[in-house]
């Protein structure tokens, strides 16, 4: 149903997929899919991309080596950013400059599908969480999808899901950074130690971004926050899900 939905809004439409690595392969095999014109672009020189540049060339998309081609509302309709892309390269602040819609890969995933999401983020432990929650619920005999930034896109799992599936994704401080509409039925911040500051800047700026996890959810939704952090626990008053929080200092 989900991609249907967006079938319908990116078909005949010119995007721009910023990443030629595993994710940007498989937005652009789904876009393709769907009827959109597809430029993938990359920074990396050719001859460093030869096996990408292949694969999308198999798809078959247009492949811009060695930097990002012109970005104007003539020659795009949308970007698509994959995981670990700077918010500050030139298409992104055109889009922007532009009011070209941009997406993040995870969000653009998540809107092709209905099932409910968990979606995990923290500075340490992420994989570990992600991974142990899937293994519980396909244990438990719920049909289960594991994706993300675990190493696995989430865009390129769209096919296996259906309603009845429960979706675990990790999901980075950067894949955050890009998301207007991702919901996630369950989001969980783990912890926020320094990291990533090279990028921002401020501790203040990378609990912002990691907050962002919670930035959609409504009623009905839960928020799970550690109660031994303290940026963390400071995250319920940011958030309109249910807060749960955890702890191994404190009963609670």
């Amino acid at each position: 149903m989900g991609e249907v939905r967006t079938g319908m809004l990116v078909k005949g439409k010119k995007a721009v997929v910023i990443g030629a690595g595993r994710t940007g392969i498989a937005v652009a095999k789904v876009l393709k899919g769907l009827g959109a014109r597809v430029t993938v672009c990359d920074i990396k020189r050719e001859y460093m991309l030869e096996e990408a540049i292949r694969q999308l060339k198999a798809i078959p998309v247009d492949v811009v080596a060695g930097g990002y081609p012109e970005i104007t509302p003539e020659n795009t309709d949308f970007l698509v950013m994959s995981p670990g892309v700077p918010m500050n390269i030139s298409p992104v602040l055109k889009a922007k400059e532009y009011g070209i819609s941009l997406w993040s890969e995870i969000e653009l995933a998540a809107s092709m599908f209905d099932a409910p999401i968990i979606a995990v983020t923290g500075t340490n432990g992420k994989t570990t969480t992600t991974s142990l929650l899937g293994r519980m619920f396909a244990d438990g005999g719920i049909p289960t999808i594991v994706a993300g930034n675990i190493g696995v896109p989430l865009i390129g799992e769209i096919d296996k899901i259906t309603p009845d599936h429960v979706v675990v994704v990790e999901v980075s401080s950067f894949q955050l950074e890009a998301i207007h509409n991702f919901r996630p039925r369950v989001g969980i911040v783990l912890n926020i130690t320094p990291d990533h500051l090279d990028r921002h800047h401020t501790m203040e700026e990378y609990k912002q971004a990691k907050q962002a996890i919670f930035c959609n959810q409504g009623k009905g939704d839960f928020s799970i926050l550690n109660y031994d952090d303290e940026l963390v626990k400071s995250m319920a008053s940011g958030t309109s899900g249910e807060v749960i929080f955890f702890s191994l200092r404190h009963t609670l």
